[in-house]
């Protein structure tokens, strides 16, 4: 900056004209005082002399913009001798000093500019700036160069301040701004300069530039036709429009667009012309003439317009439709409203969006259109009302009470262009429609809506209206987590009548935000909104939600979380099964125990192999729970070859397991196995294994322990009839032998016989007198049977004595061979039974005493020696009706030789 005590003092003390002193305003112009130090700024400027100048430099830092300005004025007053002082402050670090020296230098003009144009370099935008409307303030051949050079500035409004500088420089100018268009053509060249450089050239020449211009058109180079443009349009000469019509046409689209800019500042003298390009020009033409003529013309183009539109071109048509928007006239809407039954859609939706343009002006029209009996028409009627917004929502609101089903789905569709809160109620309402596609334009929009739609939604969820209910309820779910905080709030009230229908919500939208609140209301244990939790989780498809879910699981010790949560689980399907997969790794051994519980609610081998590899962990808990969960999936023999690799585990509760899962499914090829693993239990296990197959209500299991004793080696029979002595405790376990006796074989009748003639009971005893029916199985019968002689109980002794009489001499060899000859009741009561049978029994045991391998043979002979003397029968006596036998060989018949046989025998044994 300047230091004004540098100055060399005058050696003569001079009065200035108001009676100051040079010492008075030297001490003025240190005045706090605005006003006093202006007057000294004022009395400064009739004195020219190098000091004073620099005094006046001084000043224009003072505070006080009006101080500043007259010491401005007084330097421009000064005149040249100011100019040497200012060219060595234009760089002053005082912003003020600097401003103004850089305007009075540009205002004196002369020596000060080459110092002006240096700083046209500088990287100050701001400063650039001002350096140029300096070099404006008095426009000289001078300036003519810095002002070239600052049309290739990287900031607009420093260019565009130059090319007005030159305009006012005029034609001594023109000759510099053609070298510099020329200079700056080539690759290196600044593509500012040539643009701003034609323009000012059309400015200041006018239409005598026109020829050189006119032929820059045809030049190769699209950016020189694209400076010609814009050259000829700066001209502003009628003889200008041809050339830019031809323009319109070029083959590249920013000299198109940059006709149309100059042909639109052309305005009225162009449209004739226009109109003339339109019908005789291609499809460029065209579309920037339609363009142009409403631009320039507004209303007035309107009918032209419409008369254009008969163009079979659906482009053309396009460009018309817009051109009639964009005349933002209302005497455009019914032409435009005529254009919603064009063929194409595209041009009946930019009818649609010109007519909303027009707003207020155009709701009259549109709400008079919707009668109209063509449907596009009354679809984009109902559309533009859309578009047009608040002002047309009255109109709106009407149209959703129309009759016509597609009407309302029009108005709710427009009715989507709002974007404010007043919409909100109207397509609640309308997701309550009879139409089902409006119910789904509504809720869609309402989606869309965002969070203004939350709170009335919740709301809605308690409609009269099921429609209403569920689309509320389905929307709000579809927000996700952005609904959840405001869902939540809404639980907070507890006596909110809409409480059942928030916690559903918040089920359905099934996000980990949503379901912490969820789990407490679980853990409260309220059955009925527990209930409406489950019901609105059953579909549940977020993978992580399911996750969060298993781990709140196995870590929850409350009963209430756990119950609820697992049936939320059970429920889950294909989604949770990967999960669950998953989950069978993780380091949590509780989150393994419920992966294999949940994983039985699945079929399929993939669940199989799943269930295997838990079968391998390293926690007998998981183990334990994956055997049960294998007999859950119901696959019956396909689970087997798991289960038999387990029935060794180290771990007894494992072994348990599988013992019961091996029991439920009751194969027979299951048995042989398990028993061998049963033998190697000690004893204190085999009980508990014992209370196992007690607990097992299968008849597969009875019945492959009893088809086992057919095929196993008799060294295993003991142990096979003791488990089924055991299970037979049961009166269920022996009502499943005896009912599957009906179809079964001799062998396994037999078998079944073994078991139950152990019980003294009427349901066996009926059994076996069923039997009696049996052409062989009646054999066991009879005997197990036998074992009922010695019975307390006198009603089954009764049936049993009754059923074998009347089974006649069937009975009469397996009765008895199954006699105990040392049980003198069981051997009385078999005799009396044989001998109620009536009169065929004789011939029967004539045969069973001549034959020596008959069990109890001694029985025979006695039974044979009573009955040929009497029997007795219902109490009374009866001689024996006896042919006269035969004679045998050697001269005795068979009786005698029976009779000599049994004295025989009797001499061996006392028979009593």
């Amino acid at each position: 900056m300047y230091d004004e005590e540098n100055d060399e003092l005058n050696e003569q003390e001079e009065k200035k004209p108001d009676g100051l002193s040079a010492e008075q305003i030297l001490q003025n112009l240190k005045s706090k005082d605005a006003k006093i130090r202006l007057e000294a700024i004022t009395a400064l400027a009739q004195v020219k002399n190098k000091r004073v100048v620099n005094l006046l430099i001084n000043c224009l830092k003072d505070p006080v913009w009006n101080n500043r300005s007259a010491a401005a004025n007084s330097l421009v007053e000064i005149g040249e001798l100011s100019v040497e002082p200012l060219m060595s402050v234009v760089y002053s670090e005082n912003e003020d000093i600097r401003f103004w020296s850089i305007k009075i230098l540009g205002t004196l003009g002369g020596a000060g500019i080459p110092s002006l144009a240096k700083l046209l370099d500088d990287p100050d935008r701001d400063l650039r700036l001002h350096v140029v409307r300096s070099l404006c303030i008095t426009p000289a051949p001078g300036t003519v160069e810095p002002l070239i050079t600052a049309l290739g500035d990287a900031d607009w409004s420093v260019r565009k301040h130059a090319s007005e500088g030159l305009e006012k420089v005029g034609g001594s100018a023109v000759a510099k701004l053609q070298k510099a268009f020329q200079d700056n053509l080539n690759a290196m060249g600044n593509d500012d300069i040539c643009f701003w450089s034609i323009k000012v050239l059309g400015s200041i020449l006018k239409r005598d530039a026109l020829p050189a211009f006119t032929s820059l058109l045809r030049h190769e180079d699209k950016n020189i036709r694209f400076y010609a443009v814009g050259g000829i349009g700066q001209t502003r000469c009628e003889e200008g429009v041809d050339p830019l019509i031809a323009a319109l046409s070029d083959p590249s689209w920013l000299v198109r667009r940059q006709a149309f800019e100059m042909l639109e500042l052309m305005g009225e003298p162009a449209v004739e012309k226009l109109k003339t390009a339109f019908f005789q020009g291609n499809d460029d033409v065209k579309y920037w003439a339609v363009r142009l003529i409403a631009k320039i013309m507004k209303g007035n183009a309107v009918g032209i317009l419409k008369k254009m539109l008969n163009t079979p071109q659906k482009e053309i048509r396009f460009f018309i439709v817009t051109a009639l928007g964009e005349t933002d006239d209302p005497r455009a809407i019914p032409t435009l409203i005529e254009a919603f039954k064009d063929n194409f859609w595209q041009i009946r939706s930019q009818a649609a969006e010109m007519v909303s343009h027009m707003k207020f002006r155009a709701i009259p029209s549109l709400t008079a259109a919707i009668s109209n009996e063509s449907e596009d028409v009354r679809y984009w009627s109902v559309q533009a009302l859309g578009m047009i917004g608040g002002e047309a929502m009255s109109s709106l609101l009407v149209l959703l009470e129309n009759p016509d089903k597609r009407m309302r789905l029009f108005t709710v569709k427009a009715l989507g262009n709002l974007q404010n809160s007043a919409i909100i109620e109207p397509l609640i309402k309308a997701m309550g429609d009879t139409s089902w596609p409006v119910r789904v334009a509504a809720s869609e929009i309402l989606e869309r809506a965002g969070e203004m739609a939350i709170r009335p939604l919740i709301k809605a969820i308690g409609s009269d209206n099921a429609n209403v209910s569920f689309w509320s309820q389905k929307v709000l779910q579809n927000f996700g987590d952005q609904a959840v905080q405001t869902l939540i709030n809404s639980l907070l009230d507890k006596e909110d009548k809409y409480r059942m229908h928030t916690i559903k919500a918040l089920g359905r939208i099934g996000t980990s935000n949503s379901i912490k609140p969820l789990l407490e209301i679980l853990s409260a244990g309220v059955i009925e909104e527990c209930e409406i939790i489950l019901e609105a989780m059953s579909d549940l498809k977020n993978p992580p939600l399911i996750a969060f879910l298993l781990e709140t699981l196995a870590s929850s010790e409350d009963a209430n979380i756990i119950t609820w949560v697992s049936n939320i689980l059970g429920a889950v399907k294909e989604t949770g099964k990967s999960v669950y997969f998953k989950a069978l790794k993780n380091p949590n051994t509780e989150v393994r125990v419920w992966a294999c519980k949940l994983l039985a609610t699945y079929e399929g081998d993939d669940i199989l192999k799943a269930l295997w590899f838990a079968m391998q962990d390293k926690e007998p808990s998981v183990r334990v729970q994956a055997v049960k969960s294998l007999g859950e999936i119901g696959q019956g023999l396909n689970v087997m070859p798991y289960a038999m690799k387990l029935i060794v585990d180290g771990e007894p509760m494992v072994r348990f397991e599988v013992f019961r899962l091996l029991g439920k499914i009751g194969a027979p090829a299951a048995v042989i196995p398990m028993l061998e693993a049963f033998n190697k239990e000690d004893e204190q296990n085999q009980k508990l294994i014992l209370d196992i197959f007690n607990d097992i209500e299968s008849t597969n299991f009875m019945m492959s322990l009893v088809i086992t004793l057919e095929e196993a080696e008799k060294e295993m029979h003991p142990l096979i009839l003791q488990l089924l002595e055991k299970m037979c405790n049961s009166p269920l376990k022996r009502d499943m032998l005896i009912k599957n006796m009906e179809n079964a074989g001799v062998t396994t009748i037999y078998w079944i016989v073994q078991v139950i003639g152990k019980f003294d009971e009427e349901q066996v005893a009926d059994a076996l007198i069923r039997l009696l029916d049996h052409p062989e199985a009646y054999v066991h019968a009879v005997t197990a049977m036998a074992r009922y002689f010695s019975s307390s109980n006198f009603i089954i002794r009764d049936k049993i004595t009754a059923a074998l009489t009347a089974a006649g001499v069937k009975i009469i060899k397996p009765l008895i061979e199954s006699i105990n000859k040392d049980d003198e009741m069981v051997k009385m009561n078999a005799v009396n039974i044989i001998e109620s049978i009536g009169d065929d029994i004789k011939p029967v045991i004539e045969a069973l005493a001549s034959d020596k391998t008959v069990k109890n043979h001694i029985i025979a002979l006695e039974l044979l020696n009573s009955i040929t003397r009497t029997v007795r029968v219902g109490g009374g006596a009866k001689t024996w009706a006896s042919g006269k036998q035969k004679e045998a060989k050697g001269g005795k018949d068979a009786a005698s030789k029976i009779k000599e046989e049994l004295e025989r025998e009797m001499a061996k044994t006392k028979i009593k």
